[in-house]
């Protein structure tokens, strides 16, 4: 095993590549360094527009139950605290249903959680989601995907604080290297959590001294072994859910369901759904939403 990791360190050394930051371990790295603090508060701001002190910004730990990898399903990426509100940060690297269902329960949990803070101590508090999607989609660079209203948890286009946001990752690739454009100062922050040259990272870094740790920090996340080892488990992990996808996809053709019906499973829809109901949700909805029957759903 430590050859193989050694031999991998070298070829990306030869290919003078980094592993990006799309992969959950080197993203939380990056993410959680105290070093790189003001490069978060930075990239936060300029997508909610709230002026973020960097001395009150605290990482809650959201892998208290997680012993592996493998153990992720229902673990936030990144949990940032402010004065009691907070962001969860959510890198996706592909666009899954599964994905999708897990940060919709994060969502709804954790805005369930600042609506019991906010009646707590009288003082409305927020939440938001940033979702860093690697996938090429239309909208723009940062789109508002769902405000929810604090009091009754249906969707509101006024509400300012429980809030989701996607952020569209891949058209900054598109613009860099397709479009061949300039990129923005905050575009750079961005590329460089999906970019993997060295010499482009370098680039876009280059005479900024915030952008310039971190790519420091991503080049030198590439000479540690127990992050290469971190990053095999994670493709394995990936490589396991594609073939549980093809898994369910066949059956699914062999019993004469649906593929939508296939994909996502049954014990996933049943926490939501649980989830949900705490949440004061109407059953209609909830089973709209987990394609799960009225009778399933008040037998919960």
């Amino acid at each position: 095993m430590e050859k193989e990791i050694i031999k991998k360190i070298k070829e990306l050394k030869e290919k003078g590549e980094i592993i990006p930051a799309t992969y959950d371990s080197v993203f939380k790295c990056i993410i959680q360094d105290e070093d790189l603090k003001d490069y978060v508060a930075y990239i936060i701001s300029n997508i909610d527009g709230r002026i973020i002190d960097i001395d009150d910004m605290i990482f809650v730990n959201t892998e208290s139950t997680k012993n592996t990898i493998f153990d992720k399903v229902n673990v936030s990426d990144i949990i940032i605290e402010i004065d009691s509100n907070k962001i969860n940060l959510e890198m996706n690297k592909k666009n899954s249903k599964k994905l999708r269902s897990r940060n919709k329960a994060h969502f709804y949990d954790e805005a369930l959680k600042t609506i019991n803070v906010s009646y707590r101590i009288g003082e409305e508090k927020y939440f938001e989601q940033i979702n860093f999607d690697n996938v090429f989609i239309k909208d723009e660079l940062i789109s508002i995907y769902k405000r929810v209203n604090i009091k009754s948890l249906e969707e509101d286009e006024d509400e300012k604080n429980l809030i989701k946001y996607r952020v569209n990752m891949a058209n900054v690739y598109k613009k860099y290297y397709t479009d061949g454009k300039e990129l923005t100062r905050f575009e750079k922050a961005i590329g460089i959590l999906s970019f993997k040259k060295i010499k482009d990272l370098r680039k876009l870094a280059k005479g900024d001294n915030m952008l310039m740790k971190v790519v420091k920090k991503l080049e030198y996340l590439c000479e540690n072994p127990d992050m290469i080892k971190l990053i095999d488990d994670e493709k394995a992990m990936e490589f396991g859910h594609k073939q549980d996808i093809k898994e369910a996809e066949k059956k699914a053709h062999d019993s004469g369901y649906s593929e939508g019906e296939a994909l996502g499973s049954q014990k996933e829809k049943i926490e939501i759904a649980k989830r949900m109901l705490k949440m004061k949700i109407d059953i209609e909805d909830i089973s709209q939403a987990t394609n799960l029957s009225i009778d399933e759903i008040e037998k919960l």
